[in-house]
This record gives C-alpha cells, structure tokens and sequence, in this order.
C-alpha cells in the first residue's frame, strides 16, 4: 500500500529536478540566456561525463544481494521503450533532433533513479 509518506518522499525527490528543468526552459526561451550552441555543449557535457561518472558512482554503492529483479527489470524496458520512442521521433519527426533525444533520455533516467531510491 503506498501511503501519503511514500508520496511526500517522490514528491521530495522530484521538485528538484523540476524546478532545474523550469529554469532551463525558461533561460533558453524566455530570458535568453543560453544560445543552441551552448545548449548543445551542455548536451554534450552530460553525454560524455555527467552520466558516466553518474552510472560509476550509482554502480559503485549497488548491493548485488539485496537487489529488487522486477524493478530493474522495469526500469531496463522502460529505458528501452524511451531510446525507441526518441530515435523513431528524431529520425522521422519534422521537430525531432538527436540533442533534444539526449536531454529527454538523461530526463528520465534521472526521474526512474530519483523515484527508485526515494521509494527503495
């Protein structure tokens, strides 16, 4: 039974992560702040460093033993479905591009990891 704790717990890990995308969004759209080419190096930052360092040091603290099958199981084919979605969308999509693929990629891999360990 998820109780109103486990929520506040989701909620708590999520309003972060929100609130850094709120900012992004509106200091590329609205306040012009970062130019597409900034964006793209941005882009770029998090493909080579950010979520390699980041799956090191998650792997790093990961108890193999005390591992919940189904979840990872869960998380493996949700992640497959997203790759699937946002190639097809930024091959065959007049608005689709392989920058923005990655940004929404490292989006929800952050929030199924944020969600994971705020309720594991």
């Amino acid at each position: 039974m998820i109780t109103g704790g486990d929520v506040y717990k989701v909620i708590e890990a999520m309003v972060p992560l929100y609130v850094a995308l709120i900012l992004g969004y509106g200091s590329v759209k609205w306040w012009h702040i970062f130019t597409r080419d900034q964006c793209d190096a941005i882009n770029r930052l998090v493909c080579y460093f950010t979520l390699p360092l980041f799956t090191i040091e998650f792997t790093a603290h990961v108890d193999p033993f005390n591992m919940n099958y189904r979840f990872i199981a869960a998380d493996v084919i949700s992640k497959v479905i997203i790759v699937a979605v946002l190639a097809f969308w930024a091959k065959y999509s007049s608005n689709g591009s392989y920058c923005w693929s990655i940004t929404s990629f490292s989006v929800h891999s952050y929030k199924l990891s944020c969600c994971g360990c705020a309720i594991g």
